[in-house]
């Protein structure tokens, strides 16, 4: 009989908490409505956005091109001859090399750009088959001999042809030093491992002109057998950069590559920013772009299930207001020569053998802009921001595979 009675008490207590939150929620509807109203006015009013974060590769300066492309058609023919030499056991030789024995050197590279994301690995000629291979490694009397006819070739014809050529997109300095005399921060947000990443802002005068440079980390292979001298020319390529970079570096670990949004959240704690004041810019729909909507979704994920009805509409309202990231894509850095996407693509990739049409589904944006000194508008409210969704299956996308 108790049980029954205590069974009826909490059934009826769970009655009168369900009509209290109906008379709650009905009382509320015209309060939740006109705060959902003034919330939607004060977004379609500009923004002062208080900085501005931004790719570097594709985005203020075209990698693939101006330093990947012309470093390969350096480095490669000069590995390739090297060692086909070998093979034919002659040791003064200056012979002509073709597609085929070129494709050796490029896929084998490609297999080690593919499994680690970046074509800057420090590491990626002795994780080559052309170490790794007992039938090239045989060509070699020592780890000293290869590193001196092979490992310093490549990075000296890479570092070499990256300085030559590697230059910023047109206005991109002008545009930085205007933010500046604005009052707004910029920060860069990079894939490329941070000593790359590094290099290059100091080689194209970029450096001084970012608040902080957050790029991702590149530990030491543990995977692969290298020993400690077969290390050590890659350690030292990354000393060499970080003691010459003039602006603050933030090193992000590995699963922090974009899309995952916790680079940008480390950003916005580092520098006390929320979504709403940050514009970000990049060319990669997938991954800059991806990060933008992975914040959004972030901030609506409402994980408040105990709260109540008019709690749980005025979060969401709030947080779609606040979890606002005008990501602006950079659609000059998406378009590359054949020649440049195909070495990319096909010559570099360890199976591909033509190039694939992009059938990946993007993530909204603010805008696209063909230039870099359009971000001075968006940022300085002249032009109102306006999600739009593009569909940019037609346009080639050859930074989507691996890494820079």
């Amino acid at each position: 009989m108790a049980n029954f009675d205590q069974d009826a008490a909490a059934t009826k207590s769970s009655a009168g908490r369900s009509l209290s939150d109906l008379l709650v929620a009905v009382v509320s509807a015209p309060f939740v409505f006109i705060v959902g109203i003034l919330v939607w006015v004060r977004q379609q009013l500009p923004k002062d956005r208080k900085a501005v974060g931004t790719d570097l590769d594709g985005t203020v300066w075209n990698f693939f091109s101006d330093a990947f492309f012309p470093g390969m058609q350096e480095a490669v023919p000069t590995l390739a001859r090297k060692l086909f030499c070998r093979l034919g056991k002659q040791q003064h030789c200056n012979i002509h090399v073709g597609p085929a024995e070129m494709d050796v050197i490029s896929k084998a590279l490609g297999v080690v750009i593919e499994r680690r994301g970046t074509h800057d690995w420090p590491w990626l000629i002795e994780e080559s088959a052309l170490w790794q291979d007992p039938k090239y490694r045989e060509l070699w009397a020592s780890y000293a001999e290869f590193r001196r006819e092979m490992v310093e070739p490549f990075w000296r014809a890479v570092d070499r042809t990256r300085h030559k050529y590697l230059r910023l997109f047109p206005e991109v300095a002008e545009s930085f030093d205007a933010l500046h005399a604005h009052g707004k921060k910029i920060y860069a947000l990079s894939d490329a491992p941070a000593y790359n990443a590094s290099r290059k802002v100091v080689e194209t005068n970029l450096a001084h002109r970012l608040d902080a440079l957050y790029a991702l980390d590149t530990p030491e292979p543990t995977d692969w057998n290298l020993t400690e001298e077969e290390k050590e020319f890659g350690r030292q390529r990354i000393k060499d950069v970080f003691a010459e970079l003039p602006c603050k570096l933030v090193i992000l670990p590995v699963h922090y590559e974009k899309p995952n949004p916790e680079g940008f959240f480390k950003l916005m704690t580092d520098n006390g920013l929320r979504p709403q004041d940050v514009i970000y810019v990049g060319d990669s729909l997938k991954k800059d772009g991806g990060v933008a909507a992975n914040v959004r979704q972030k901030f609506l994920k409402d994980d408040s299930s105990n709260a109540g009805f008019c709690q749980r509409v005025y979060a969401r309202i709030y947080n779609r207001q606040v979890a606002e990231v005008a990501f602006l894509w950079a659609e000059y850095g998406t378009y590359l020569p054949t020649v440049v996407r195909k070495m990319v693509e096909v010559h570099f990739h360890p199976t591909r053998t033509h190039l694939a049409p992009n059938t990946v589904k993007y993530p909204k944006m603010a805008a696209r802009i063909s230039n870099w000194s359009l971000v001075l508008g968006f940022i300085n409210n002249r032009i109102k921001l306006q999600e739009v969704h593009l569909n940019p299956s037609a346009h080639s996308q050859p930074v989507e595979g691996s890494g820079h």
